[in-house]
């Protein structure tokens, strides 16, 4: 119980539920939310954790249905979040009509 004016007020908690950037923090606080949510991708689990830096996050694939994939996966995670995730076009034929559908 908080004290104002020799009255017993009760404590509130606020609780943020927005990141807000310009704070040392932030891109801190960003990297972790989105390594906790990506637990249920395990393909994009591994890639942010080892690709992943401030708010940049530059990878590949072997082949490109596990390329498709993992944009996917990367694509839905950050939906998820209501955060925004822009995914580099690529120029290879495949891609690209995946790409144009979405």
């Amino acid at each position: 119980m908080g004290k104002n004016l020799g009255q017993q007020v009760p404590l509130v908690d606020y609780r943020m539920t927005r990141l807000t950037f310009g704070v040392s923090a932030s891109s801190f606080a960003a990297n972790m939310s989105v390594k906790q949510n990506a637990t249920k991708y395990p393909l994009t689990a591994r890639v942010i954790e080892e690709s992943i830096y401030v708010d940049d996050c530059i990878t590949g694939a072997d082949i490109v249905e596990g390329a498709i994939q993992l944009q996917g996966e990367l694509q839905n995670l950050f939906n998820e979040q209501n955060s925004y995730f822009r995914s580099g076009i690529p120029r290879t034929p495949p891609f690209l009509s995946v790409f144009l559908r979405i």
